[in-house]
């Protein structure tokens, strides 16, 4: 499994791009610090919650990560994404 340092990196650099959550709900986000903001939701998704939920990839659904952290269709969509999993897991 590659470092969560790398991951954060491709997300950073994904930012803006468009993203699909299971349900195929079209998002995309910007990256404010350790602080990422969807334009579906005002909760912010910290990089601590994404790192608590990439130590569980690769998931089935988002359904896996509930209880764990919050936006976790957001999350589980943005870390399943081709751009950013890149056949690492």
């Amino acid at each position: 499994m590659i470092s969560f340092s790398e991951v954060w990196d491709r997300i950073v650099k994904s930012a803006g791009k468009v993203f699909y959550t299971k349900r195929q709900l079209k998002f995309t986000y910007e990256v404010k610090e350790d602080t990422l903001i969807t334009d579906r939701t005002e909760h912010p998704l910290t990089r601590r919650e994404i790192m608590a939920a990439y130590r569980h990839v690769p998931l089935e659904g988002s359904g896996e990560l509930t209880g764990l952290v919050r936006g976790e269709s957001y999350i589980w969509a943005i870390l399943h994404d081709k751009r950013i999993r890149q056949n690492d897991w």
